[in-house]
């Protein structure tokens, strides 16, 4: 099952990343620009990780004996 730490962590990407878009959309120097940029990928590389992972934890549970698809439960 998706842990608490797994939504902790998507919503503190996401929010990361709304942040530095707010921020781009301000008077930047070309330094500050780059920085914010990299920050932005840095971010979202890290919130896809973290999906791809959770996609990886759910498809485990669905194939595990017992699953019921629409319930999204074990319902041995």
């Amino acid at each position: 099952m998706i842990g608490d730490e797994h939504i902790a962590y998507s919503s503190g990407y996401r929010e990361n990343i709304d942040h530095y878009r707010r921020l781009l959309r301000t008077n930047l120097t070309a330094l500050e620009r780059n920085f914010i940029e990299r920050r932005v990928a840095e971010e979202q590389k890290a919130l896809d990780r973290l999906a791809s992972e959770t996609l990886l934890i759910v498809t485990k549970e669905q194939a595990k004996p017992g699953f019921h698809p629409i319930e999204g439960r074990d319902v041995s």
